[in-house]
């Protein structure tokens, strides 16, 4: 553990690499656990200076695909509210 941070991590059960969010920053608050996207992608609602809101997502599309990335930016679509 990180003294004094906040962070998330995931590692892929194939052992195929992961991905991980560290935040070391009293000003800035995690306001949700990532969200799961895909295998590979995650996404974060974090609060910036207690009155700015701001999603972070690590993406990682494995196929050079226009149908994956469109399958996945409905799936961000679904977890980020219109209005944000």
């Amino acid at each position: 553990m990180l003294e004094g941070t906040t962070y998330f991590s995931k590692l892929r059960r194939d052992g195929y690499g992961g991905t991980m969010i560290i935040i070391n920053n009293h000003h800035v608050k995690a306001l949700n656990m990532p969200i799961q996207i895909n295998e590979d992608s995650e996404i974060l609602k974090i609060n910036v200076g207690g009155d700015r809101n701001l999603w972070i997502m690590s993406l990682y599309i494995n196929k050079r695909s226009r149908k994956n990335l469109l399958n996945c930016l409905a799936e961000v679509q679904k977890v980020v509210p219109q209005k944000e």
